[in-house]
């Protein structure tokens, strides 16, 4: 059977994001964490928060070409971009502490991180959504 990239890709994004799930659920139970796990979401995070945020950019414009942006869908997404930026402040921090502070500091990103990720991804959804009503 032949290697298929396009079938392997989507489940090894899966697999990356489950694991960042798990941290999350892990330092929200207050379970320690190892570093190296909090360090691979912190990467996992910096990596797709770009993509998150262009697909914002994108869908705010579809909902504002269309004739307007419903009041929720723009809050949303203000409110998702706004998290989006204080999750980089939070990893910002971390890296400038050591030690204990920098794990504790860098796993409370973590779940801040996902959580804008996760709200960041809703808003796109109604904004697509807004766009596609107004079409």
């Amino acid at each position: 059977m032949a290697f298929n990239f396009l079938s392997w890709f989507p489940s090894f994004v899966s697999t990356v994001e489950a694991d960042v799930v798990k941290i999350v659920t892990a330092v929200k139970a207050d379970i320690a964490v190892a570093e190296a796990d909090v360090i691979k979401a912190l990467n996992w995070l910096a990596a797709n928060t770009p993509a998150i945020v262009n697909d914002l950019q994108l869908a705010a414009s579809l909902a504002a070409a269309v004739g307007g942006v419903p009041a929720p869908v723009l809050a949303a997404a203000n409110a998702s971009v706004a998290a989006l930026n204080a999750f980089a402040a939070a990893q910002a921090q971390a890296q400038s502490q050591t030690g204990t502070a920098a794990v504790l500091t860098s796993a409370q990103a973590v779940v801040s991180g996902y959580k804008a990720y996760t709200s960041a991804q809703a808003a796109v959804a109604g904004a697509k959504a807004a766009a596609a009503a107004g079409a």
